[in-house]
Parts: structure tokens; sequence; C-alpha cells
């Protein structure tokens, strides 16, 4: 098991903050994909906490998942991405949600780069829904490839508020019924094959004041590559678990 034990520097936009297994390896990724608990941390006006899967490359990203807005608006209309089936709206509410030691309910979303047509395509659900896909003609560094890959958990928060809560809302104690977490994570190599045990990856928190992740790596079963991650609000609920 490994976790993150001090806060590296980082590129995050102001009010950002992450708790995250990220890519550390100098290889291409051609997708990948997770399983996540959805849960519904609350949030303030302009707050958001997500969870989420991201691949980049140069200043070219991608990423797809779960977020709990105070409010939004999605903007479906710019050529960045293409809908293609409507089973699964860019705005599904996702329900039920996942309660703390209680009932976890999941998610999954896959990335996947076309042979073909060489554009991305965003795959959702447990029944392969394929919801769209950014163009290939709108990228420059993700024309061809990605070579950084993200999983786990995302949050903003303006300037002179609280962050919010991420995830189950409490930090991980290595509890799956207890942490938010994603597991099956998996990419896509340079031969297309999907590798269900990603190599050159490491835990990271910019902030582990705040929120803090847990690497637990292959633990097999159901679970298979499991990261857990959350914090930020110390509820009596917590510290009782």
């Amino acid at each position: 098991m490994k976790s993150v034990d001090e806060a590296a520097s980082s590129i995050l936009n102001p009010g950002v903050h992450v708790a995250i297994l990220r890519s550390t390896g100098d290889k291409k990724y051609y997708g990948g994909g997770m399983q996540t608990t959805v849960y519904k941390p609350v949030v303030q006006d302009r707050q958001y906490s997500s969870s989420r899967i991201k691949f980049q490359n140069g200043p070219d990203s991608i990423a797809a998942g779960w977020v709990t807005k105070d409010s939004s608006c999605y903007n479906v209309y710019c050529p960045g991405f293409v809908i293609v089936s409507h089973d699964i709206p860019i705005d599904t509410i996702f329900q039920p949600v996942s309660q703390r030691g209680g009932a976890i309910f999941l998610q999954r979303f896959f990335i996947h780069k076309d042979v073909v047509t060489g554009d991305w395509v965003l795959v959702v659900g447990f029944e392969n829904k394929v919801v769209g896909f950014w163009p290939k003609t709108i990228f420059t560094g993700l024309s061809d490839f990605a070579n950084y890959a993200e999983w786990g958990g995302e949050v903003y928060s303006p300037y002179g508020v609280d962050p919010p809560p991420m995830g189950s809302g409490c930090r991980p104690v290595g509890d799956v019924k207890l942490d938010g977490y994603a597991k099956q994570i998996t990419v896509i190599d340079e031969d297309g094959k999907v590798d269900y045990d990603p190599s050159d990856c490491e835990a990271y928190s910019d902030d582990i004041d705040m929120y803090t992740v847990i690497n637990q790596e292959t633990v097999g079963g159901d679970l298979q590559y499991l990261v857990e991650f959350g914090g930020n609000h110390c509820l009596a609920e917590c510290k009782a678990n």
C-alpha cells in the first residue's frame, strides 16, 4: 500500500485541489477507464466536487466523470465534444448516490482513441453506452496519443471560501465501505491492449492537510487496481469510523 506523505508542486488553477492517482512514466496512452463511487458532497455557490478520469498531452486534456455543482451549464454546441447518443445525457443526474458506511453505488467511465478515426470516444455506464467523442481535429498534443493520465478526486472553491468535501467527505482509511474510490483502473497501451495493472503511477495530493489519497495498487478480485481518495470535512461520523 502506498500513500502520499508530502505535497508536491502543482500547476493547478487557483482554488483547485486534487487527490489522485497519476502516471509518472514516459508512456503513450490511448485511453483507459475506471469504476468510481458516486457521492453527493455538499457544495456552496461556484464550488464543485468531482471524481474523474483525465488524459493529457501538452496543452490538450480531456476528462470524464461525475461532478457536484451548486449550479451548472453545459455547452454542447461547440466543436469540443460531439454527442452521438442521448441515452445518457451529458448532464445526467446519477441516482441513487452512495452513503458512507451504507449502500455504495458506482458508475463506469471509459475513454478510448478510435483506431480508424483517431477521435477520443467516451463510454459511460455498465452497458457500454457511447455518449460521444472529442474529434481528433481539435487537438494538437492529443491528436496522436496521451502521455499523462489521472484518476481520482478534484474540487474547486473560490478564494476565501472553505474548500468543499471530496469523495465520501472524509479522508480515506483503507475501507471501501467508508472511502470514495476508483476501482478497475485501466489504461490502453501502444498495442491497443487494455492493461488492468497500470505501472509507473503514484498517489498525489496537492494539499494533504485537506485531502489524501491511498494507492492500493492491484488488490485482486472485483476491485483490481484500486485508489481511495477524499477528505476535508471532519464530521463526527468520520471520527467515529
